[in-house]
């Protein structure tokens, strides 16, 4: 049996709906389609290379080797393994073709050792042009690495794409949650001492979702490292971001509440009492003052530059203000 008589019976269990049919009747049917739909086209493409190669090349272990994994339910550890046999097949021109393909590959998918790899196939084509050497061997050795760069990079992208899910899922409930405090006092009843206390309940509870929005779009970047996105899933992790933007927000609500900066920008705290009231009687369109206390709480729990910022300035003024003090008397 040779290769081509054994690859589309591979490629038959390959089938997306079928896999993911039995795999529902056992119970264990999470993969996701696409993920599916990606590998059989990845297997049929291996099919359409392993076309152009001389049966006659195909050795007893090759045969074996690929029959062990097509005994098997196809993965993309399947795929990378028969991608490795076609690398120690090929030769000459060939060889050269498919390293320089799988080269530009994994330079666009960023691969860890790219670069490496492409200086140490520039030095020996460099070397091959002064001492012509017949070096399929060391040439299939280079292929390898390459494409272990290339499946490594495709796992690490596989993990980070479902840890990134589960974080954004955990901290969505939290979301749920901070909303649900937001709109209470809003839509259902409230006890008398949070509209006592409304601006500062108001500061802590825009300040938490402010932070938790933060979250929501920071995991969204492609610039997060894999550990990271392993702690962002975590429960524990998400309620420390969470309590940081609150404190961050109290801080903001008494740095206005001192009025040591005054803007038409910032809420007029004397004037809250009325928008409170509004809010109480179902007037929401007369609440300017309580309106800028929730974009400025936002904000607070939304950027983790701003808290800082604020301390730091407040902190020179204070300098300022005690090195300009009169010196008294007797001094």
């Amino acid at each position: 049996m040779n290769i081509r008589e054994l690859l589309p019976s591979f490629l038959r269990r390959a089938d997306p709906d079928e896999t993911l049919q039995k795999q529902a009747g056992n119970g264990r049917g999470h993969r996701r389609p696409s993920d599916d739909e990606m590998l059989l086209m990845e297997l049929r493409n291996l099919e359409f290379r392993f076309g152009r190669i001389d049966k006659s090349k195909l050795s007893s272990d090759v045969k074996k080797k690929l029959n062990d994994l097509f005994q098997r339910a196809p993965t993309w550890d399947d795929a990378y393994e028969i991608e490795s046999q076609i690398a120690m097949l090929l030769t000459g021109d060939w060889l050269h073709q498919e390293i320089t393909a799988r080269l530009r590959e994994a330079l666009e998918r960023k691969a860890p050792d790219a670069d490496a790899l492409q200086s140490e196939y520039d030095a020996f084509l460099k070397s091959e042009k002064k001492e012509p050497t017949v070096a399929d061997e060391v040439l299939r050795s280079l292929l390898l690495q390459v494409l272990e760069n290339i499946n490594w990079q495709k796992k690490l992208k596989h993990l980070a794409r479902k840890i990134r899910l589960t974080a954004t899922r955990r901290t969505l409930c939290f979301v749920v949650w901070a909303l649900l405090l937001v709109l209470w006092p809003y839509f259902v009843w409230a006890p008398a001492f949070i509209w006592v206390h409304f601006g500062l309940y108001t500061a802590l509870t825009f300040g938490l979702l402010g932070a938790l929005f933060s979250r929501l779009i920071n995991l969204q970047s492609s610039n997060l490292k894999l550990e990271e996105l392993h702690n962002a899933q975590g429960p524990g992790y998400i309620a420390l971001r969470a309590c940081i933007g609150v404190c961050g927000a109290v801080i903001v609500y008494f740095f206005l509440q001192s009025e040591l900066v005054q803007s038409v920008l910032f809420p007029v705290f004397k004037k809250l009492g009325e928008d409170v009231k509004s809010v109480g009687d179902g007037n929401l369109f007369q609440i300017s003052n309580l309106a800028r206390l929730i974009i400025w709480s936002f904000i607070a729990g939304f950027s983790e530059l701003l808290v800082p910022s604020i301390l730091s300035t407040t902190e020179g003024q204070l300098g300022v203000a005690v090195s300009a003090r009169p010196a008294t008397p007797g001094s």
